[in-house]
């Protein structure tokens, strides 16, 4: 009974348990393990999910990958990650020649699992232990622990946002 219950508040995404994984192990796309969560020197990292299969992952990837580009500037503490979940690694292939950009793998999406992430695209942001931190959704600025669907994430204004949220963060670790 009490797994039953568990499992609906999980699927109903409450934060009864916060999911935190101790490590997440991503491949490259050359199939070499790639682990978060031991000794890594970056303390913010916005994780991206995404599929080639998935027409909404497709739709906005274009504005993910500007997005990316108009963060590349930020503080060195903090890492943006796109992970292809549950995909074959031709196609992914082909999407990161097409728009020349690096993905992870997550072949079963296992890992994405162990964030409490159910589908594709999704975007997490997470310290240097894995622990879900929660930031400004583009689509309302609201605050989220999962950005759930696509977004437009091009959008100076946000950007500005999160820059600013992301420097908050780090300052007041330190």
């Amino acid at each position: 009974m009490r797994v039953v219950i568990l499992s609906i508040l999980f699927l109903l995404g409450c934060d009864f348990f916060e999911i935190k994984p101790k490590v997440a192990i991503f491949r490259d796309i050359d199939g070499n393990k790639v682990v978060l969560g031991r000794i890594n020197q970056e303390q913010l990292y916005l994780i991206h999910f995404w599929a080639s299969w998935c027409a909404s992952c497709m739709e906005e990837l274009p504005s993910f990958l500007q997005f990316r580009q108009m963060m590349a500037n930020s503080t060195g503490d903090f890492k943006i990650l796109l992970v292809a979940v549950s995909d074959e690694i031709k196609r992914v292939k082909k999407v990161l020649e097409y728009y020349d950009f690096q993905s992870l793998m997550d072949p079963l999406g296992f890992e994405m699992g162990k964030f409490g992430v159910l589908r594709v695209p999704a975007t997490i942001l997470v310290n240097q232990n894995l622990k879900k931190i929660p930031f400004p959704d583009p689509a309302n600025l609201k605050t989220t622990k999962i950005v759930q669907g696509a977004r437009k994430w091009d959008n100076k204004y946000y950007v500005n946002q999160l820059k600013e949220f992301i420097a908050n963060f780090l300052y007041k670790k330190k």
